[in-house]
């Protein structure tokens, strides 16, 4: 039997970037990442009572630069839609700015977007892919490197097989690069919920079979 072995999330998206960027022990001035997404990217854990962001880590890691923006419970629809706005509320009432928004305030030279979670029980894969797109449009109009995350795992898939079938079809187009990106991580491959052992699920995620604890 072939035992999987999880990878927290930060350290998957180490090698995205180059040798030079991963300046260790002291910030690279010429380098900024903004990590966009929903509750997976804000760190969301204890029911939502406490956050451990991925993007701290990989600043650590990296050397350089990096700004999350989470939207705990948001669509990448709602994530379109806000683009512009100021102040963008989430489920659990944290306040961001909109990806555009954020873009016009600071000048990133990479963009990693992971969305599609709160979309796979509702919205069909054309539809999420769409909202995809436009949100690399977004960061690669303003002079992003874009690096497109699959979707990772859902425990929920057990008992909707619809949700399992709608985030395989919409992974296989980011990994088709069907998205305008200049790199594809599959999270979903180092995540590998169903396969993991019992030591990995208690230490990696949540209950919930969603959220990832800090070691994830």
């Amino acid at each position: 039997v072939k035992m999987f072995v999880a990878m927290p999330l930060s350290q998957s998206v180490i090698p995205c970037f180059s040798r030079e960027t991963r300046r260790f022990g002291r910030i690279d001035p010429r380098k900024r990442i903004l990590c966009f997404g929903d509750s997976l990217t804000a760190g969301y854990y204890a029911q939502g009572n406490r956050f451990h962001p991925y993007a701290n880590l990989l600043k650590k890691l990296l050397g350089v630069e990096v700004d999350y923006i989470g939207l705990s419970g948001w669509t990448t629809r709602q994530m379109c839609d806000g683009k512009d706005n100021d102040s963008c509320v989430d489920v659990v009432k944290r306040s961001w700015r909109g990806l555009r928004a954020q873009l016009r305030r600071n000048r990133y030279t990479h963009c990693i977007i992971l969305g599609g979670t709160n979309d796979v029980s509702g919205s069909s894969p054309d539809m999420i892919l769409s909202n995809l797109r436009t949100l690399h449009a977004i960061a690669r109009q303003f002079g992003c490197k874009t690096v497109a995350l699959t979707i990772p795992e859902l425990a929920a898939e057990r008992r909707q097989p619809q949700i399992h079938e709608t985030r395989l079809r919409v992974n296989e187009a980011i990994l088709q690069r069907k998205i305008e990106c200049d790199l594809v991580v599959d999270i979903d491959k180092v995540l590998p919920l169903a396969n993991a052992s019992d030591v990995q699920r208690k230490s990696i995620w949540e209950p919930d079979g969603l959220h990832l604890q800090p070691e994830g």
